[in-house]
């Protein structure tokens, strides 16, 4: 293989990680822009702030953070842990992760993941 078809393989590589960990972010983005817009109704104290890579919602005083890192290309999805008053790692997601079993993104497809990150943060809620 020449060093230009190289070359171009790694570009095509880098290119299809963007694309999947851009439209993987858009898509957990969505699903809390639609989970607080459930959590509307009721009397609870709920914030939401989006920005370009990073999206966080505060909920009755937990956090759930998705942060999209190209220079790591990875998502890490992120709670707080009141007990340490310290962040963790819910999980980090990369296309390189896929088939290897250590994400449950890539474990339990991304709607069952949703509510897993959900449960991991907010669980603290109903206990």
């Amino acid at each position: 293989m020449s060093f230009k078809e190289q070359l171009l393989e790694r570009f095509d590589e880098v290119y299809k990680e963007g694309v999947f960990l851009e439209s993987t972010f858009k898509e957990l983005s969505t699903n809390l822009e639609k989970f607080r817009e459930e959590l509307k109704k009721y009397p609870v104290d709920v914030y939401l702030k989006k920005d370009s890579n990073l999206i966080l919602l505060v909920l009755q005083g937990e956090m759930i953070r998705v942060e999209l890192d190209f220079d790591y290309m990875r998502i890490q999805v992120i709670a707080d842990d009141d007990e340490y008053n310290d962040t963790r790692i819910i999980d980090t997601i990369t296309y390189a992760n896929k088939g290897k079993g250590i994400s449950p993104f890539w474990n339990l497809g991304s709607e069952k993941a949703f509510d897993y990150y959900l449960e991991k943060a907010f669980k603290s809620i109903i206990d």
